[in-house]
């Protein structure tokens, strides 16, 4: 299943990438926004053309009932291994869920373009693959979805928190 997001933020790709993409206050507020339980940075490396990540997600939401069934009361948890390329102003995201992590495939690149002279475009291209018999496909759309909902909400703080930081 193949998800594209895009929105448009009123301020420069160097203000969305450094100063919130990578800011922790403002990864706390927004997950919290989100009704995470928890996220934590597992690893972090930096190097001249590199920023990698690995983050573990702890949602706070209830399972589809299908989806519970399948994962037998498993953690909705995730894995994210996040790698930004400095030059090329872009991540390749990879998201391995806690449950069923060998048949559950979510690959992405995330850009960030500029779109103006204040103005950042960040675009989300991901692929998300469910390999269980007569059920993937189901699982692949909802999960589809809800990242496409995610990054819906996500968009809406983003714009709240330029205007009340201040920052366009």
């Amino acid at each position: 299943m193949k998800l594209n997001v895009s929105d448009r933020f009123n301020v420069s790709r160097a203000t969305f990438v450094f100063e919130m993409f990578f800011n922790d206050q403002f990864n706390r507020e927004l997950h919290e926004m989100l009704d995470f339980k928890s996220r934590e940075i597992l690893k972090r490396e930096e190097d001249d053309e590199q920023i990698r990540l690995r983050i573990e997600y702890m949602p706070r939401r209830e399972l589809p009932t299908l989806a519970k069934k399948i994962l037998k009361g498993g953690e909705l948890g995730y894995v994210e291994d996040l790698i930004y390329h400095k030059s090329g102003w872009y991540c390749d995201t990879f998201i391995k869920p806690m449950t069923l992590a060998d048949r559950i495939d979510c690959v992405g690149v995330m850009r960030f373009l500029e779109d103006g002279p204040s103005h950042c475009l960040r675009t989300y291209e991901m692929n998300v693959t469910v390999n269980l018999p007569l059920a993937g496909g189901l699982i692949a759309k909802q999960m589809a979805k809800d990242i496409e909902e995610s990054y819906k909400k996500t968009a809406r703080f983003v714009g709240e928190y330029i205007r009340r930081h201040k920052l366009a």
